[in-house]
């Protein structure tokens, strides 16, 4: 009895092989991938960066002038794309964000964005 071994088509295997290499790719871009998309200024945003006070408008009005300020940051040093998450992480209760004040020329301000700040973590 002669056994019939199964060629797969070349294709098959180019495709799988591409596959695998544009996952490895893919996953070493990233150390810590998001999970799900984090929109500006949403409840999700606010309680991922452990902001602990209510959501509402008020809060919301603190919570945008703080990350405006992470925002200009991340623009002046954009060779740094983790400056945002940096700045923004603890609830804005970082040196990252204390950075970010001084180097966009907002160090007049920072008693206005602490108090604001301390604000939203209540």
């Amino acid at each position: 009895m002669v056994t019939q071994r199964r060629v797969f088509p070349v294709w098959v295997l180019l495709l799988a092989a591409s596959l695998l290499a544009q996952n490895s790719v893919v996953s070493g871009a990233y150390s810590d991938p998001p999970l799900y998309k984090l929109w500006p200024g949403t409840h999700r945003e606010f309680e991922h960066y452990k902001c602990t006070g209510e959501f509402h408008k008020a809060n919301r009005e603190h919570y945008s002038v703080l990350r405006k300020v992470c925002e200009d940051c991340t623009n002046v040093f954009r060779d740094n794309s983790q400056i945002l998450p940096e700045c923004m992480s603890n609830c804005f209760d970082n040196y990252t964000f204390l950075f970010c004040v001084k180097h966009t020329l907002r160090s007049d301000r920072l008693k206005d964005y602490l108090e604001s700040r301390d604000e939203i973590t209540v």
